[in-house]
């Protein structure tokens, strides 16, 4: 199965899942949050494959308000240039680097380079459009998840990075809470407007870097 169809399955499923807390609001489904859930201010957010689903979730579904992709490599990019909502990729710290191997990869005219240069250019959009994208140093791919609390030496596999699992746990659910606050409640967003010396490892991706 192509991952455009897996994506589709997981995109369905949070469209289930929106499709229920609406039942249960409006007491089709019986509950104590019937009236009681705020409909107009919903976020997606996941990583990985999750933070790819997050995106195109929140791409395609009106109900959709705000997103974020936490180090997750998109899975669809055709017709996904221009994103009118308020969206937040989150990058884990080889990102700098893997973007400086990319431009200097000679071997740049086949299909899979396309699609890297495709969510590129989305995540150059997303900024442009008021979203963001930030890079954390120290982290890997797995410093989003809760592998890096087990112990500290997942790190010697190199699928965490070397910050502190706590703090980089820390680092991650502050811009997350941050981006959330702004986008759907109209308060914070101070740690998404740019460098923040209580956060040295947080870097800013410009459309220039990209």
């Amino acid at each position: 199965m192509s991952v455009e169809k897996i994506g589709n399955i997981w995109k369905n499923d949070v469209e289930f899942v929106i499709n229920q807390i609406e039942k249960i609001n409006s007491g089709a489904i019986e509950s104590q949050f019937k009236g009681n859930i705020d409909l107009n201010n919903i976020g997606v957010m996941g990583h990985s494959f999750g933070g790819a689903t997050a995106f195109n979730t929140t791409y395609l579904d009106h109900r959709i308000k705000a997103g974020i992709n936490m180090d997750g490599s998109l899975y669809e990019v055709e017709n996904r240039d221009v994103i009118n909502k308020p969206f937040m990729f989150i990058r884990s710290g080889s990102f700098k680097d893997w973007l400086v191997d990319f431009k200097n990869d000679e071997n740049s005219d086949n299909e899979i380079t396309k699609q890297l240069s495709d969510e590129l250019h989305i995540i150059k959009n997303v900024i442009e459009h008021g979203g963001s994208a930030i890079y954390v140093e120290g982290t890997q791919h797995f410093n989003f998840t809760d592998l890096q609390f087990y112990s500290e030496l997942i790190k010697l596999t190199g699928i965490t990075g070397d910050i502190n699992g706590k703090r980089g746990s820390s680092i991650v659910n502050q811009y997350v809470l941050d981006f959330f606050n702004k986008q759907l409640k109209g308060t914070g967003g101070n740690l998404i407007q740019g460098p923040n010396d209580m956060y040295p490892e947080v870097k800013f991706i410009e459309q220039g870097d990209l």
